[in-house]
């Protein structure tokens, strides 16, 4: 079911070549939908999950960082809104391609499970996610076994949080934490 295109369109004021009109979930009415069921003959389904994928990581990576910049959220019944938080961006899109949608909720699992987990780093999870999906998937297209790609990424993970926990220094003063969040807040411009 492809969604209205007038609803909601998030556009980067840094990319402005990005045109593609994306629309909001929360103004959808109601309906019953059978689940629909997609195959990979042609290889077209993959390319468009891919799309969808590629289209967020775009979009969310202009908010990355300290001098991440902003993105337009338009509303058809109210005035724009100026942010660059990606969580904020990330529940707000929803592509028209039901392909290329898939896409979108699979990477925006990722940042709302990172966001609910440390309180922030969902764009970093998505630029992460998409470029994890997008080599992933040329490597199985140039013959690898799937499942060993996958147990090589959970190994490797798993290495990289045994280092970074030997890196890492305990804090225990409520001051420290109470002045890193309030600089957070503060690069949201909240």
């Amino acid at each position: 079911m492809a969604c209205s295109p007038s609803l909601i369109s998030a556009i980067s004021l840094t990319n402005p070549t990005m045109h593609k009109r994306v629309s909001s979930p929360s103004m959808l009415s109601p309906k019953a939908m059978a689940k629909e069921i997609y195959f990979n003959h042609d290889g077209s389904t993959t390319k468009k999950l891919l799309a969808g994928v590629e289209m967020v990581s775009e979009l969310l990576g202009v908010t990355l960082g300290p001098k991440g910049r902003n993105v337009v959220l338009q509303n058809k019944y109210g005035p724009p809104k100026i942010v660059n938080d990606g969580e904020t961006v990330l529940k707000e899109i929803e592509l028209e391609d039901p392909l290329e949608n898939v896409g979108v909720k699979l990477v925006r699992q990722a940042g709302a499970k990172t966001n609910s987990l440390a309180g922030d780093g969902s764009t970093t999870s998505v630029v992460l996610a998409h470029g994890l999906i997008a080599e992933g998937h040329k490597v199985i297209a140039s013959g690898m076994n799937p499942v060993q790609i996958a147990r090589g990424i959970v190994k490797t993970s798993e290495a990289l949080v045994s280092e970074l926990k030997l890196m890492s220094r305990e804090v225990s003063e409520q001051a420290f934490l109470l002045q890193f969040r309030f600089k957070q807040l503060i690069s949201r411009g909240r």
